[in-house]
């Protein structure tokens, strides 16, 4: 029964998708399926007629998006320049999203019920149904980080070694995506320090030297910092530098939001953190037709952080997803501070968008006063 509904959603999931893959590539060009994505798609193919026995690899395998363009090249090889082979393979990966959210969903919280719950939010969540149809990256990211917290979920449960390898891999290649998701890993760390109570203090001095570690190493070597200038030293220059750019499109943070200041404008972050998850509704910043859709968006994640507010016993009952939440905010803390325009912080917090269904399937469900 389960099965046959959850092939239900996959196939609706799948003609939305496969809808809004025609309408962008032959009729109109959807929203965030222009100057990014364009962009995207026309290095791929100037990849693919360049050639490859003189490409710097390590520059496309450390520069985030570019792997996005030489993957796509990849593709160009087997079927010339087809703009809808690429669409087409966001459309499955969008799909198989739906499926890796039925199953999170269900390992996290044991029921076909929430599982399915996840499903349907994931399959008909517009910005998901949006990126499925566009070449960007987002979707293989949201993939990536559904298998990573899948196998979280599996370490969690069955303390199995060979889990908490694949969770690594699969956090280690979102990351190859946007640096900034080995954030994750520092989230994952201060889950452990300051909210674990049964494991042993060797461990947590163990994950406290690891993170020290971790973040020296990331400073000196500039892994999952190349948003942040490559160190924590550049990074308030970028941000003032980037912020002075994004400041002209009619998109921009207000200026009251700006790192401008350098460590005198730390009390913004917060502030910043909201305006991520909740732009352009909070601030209030519409100025166009996208705009209008950014605040339909808005919405539904200042629902579903409302209901895991209101409803916050719940993680007393499941530490996994307790973890889950903590390692999902330190990519918020993240994103927030190179972000400065709406347009751009839709995109970005719908990379973690997926995560936040599955969470807030079960939280959302669950009895309280049963359990």
């Amino acid at each position: 029964m389960h099965n046959k509904k959850i092939i239900g959603i996959l196939l609706l999931g799948f003609i939305l998708r496969i809808i809004l893959l025609i309408v962008n590539t032959y009729y109109v060009t959807l929203p965030q399926g222009g100057f990014d994505a364009v962009g995207f798609e026309k290095q791929a193919y100037l990849i693919y007629t360049s050639g490859y026995s003189n490409l710097d690899y390590v520059y496309y395998f450390s520069s985030g998006a570019r792997l996005l363009e030489l993957l796509g090249s990849f593709v160009y090889c087997v079927t010339g320049r087809e703009p809808l082979f690429l669409g087409l393979i966001m459309v499955f990966l969008g799909c198989y999203s739906i499926l890796l959210g039925y199953k999170a969903a269900y390992l996290l919280w044991n029921s076909h019920k929430y599982a399915l719950t996840s499903a349907w939010l994931i399959a008909l969540f517009p910005l998901l149904m949006l990126h499925s149809a566009i070449f960007l990256r987002e979707i293989p990211i949201n993939v990536l980080l559904l298998l990573s917290i899948i196998s979280f979920i599996r370490y969690w449960k069955d303390k199995n070694k060979k889990y908490i390898f694949s969770f690594l891999f699969y956090v280690f290649f979102a990351s190859l995506f946007h640096s900034g998701l080995s954030f994750i890993l520092v989230g994952l760390g201060y889950y452990v320090i300051f909210f674990t109570r049964k494991v042993r203090r060797g461990i947590k001095l163990m994950t406290l030297l690891l993170l020290i570690s971790s973040l020296f190493i990331m400073n000196s070597t500039g892994f999952g910092l190349n948003k942040l200038g490559g160190s924590f030293d550049k990074s308030l220059e970028l941000f003032q530098e980037r912020e002075n750019y994004e400041l002209k499109g009619n998109s921009a943070y207000p200026p009251w939001l700006m790192l401008s200041r350098g460590l005198n404008d730390l009390w913004k972050i917060p502030l910043r953190n909201i305006t991520f998850l909740f732009s352009p509704l909070v601030p209030f910043i519409v100025s166009s037709l996208w705009h209008v859709i950014g605040v339909l968006d808005a919405l539904l994640y200042l629902f579903m952080f409302y209901v895991l507010y209101k409803r916050r016993r719940v993680f007393k009952l499941n530490d996994t997803a307790k973890a889950i939440i903590v390692m999902m905010l330190f990519t918020v803390f993240i994103f927030s501070l190179g972000v400065s325009n709406v347009g751009t912080a839709i995109r970005h917090r719908a990379k973690i968008a997926p995560i936040l269904i599955v969470v807030f399937s079960g939280v959302n469900q669950i009895n309280l006063k049963r359990n």
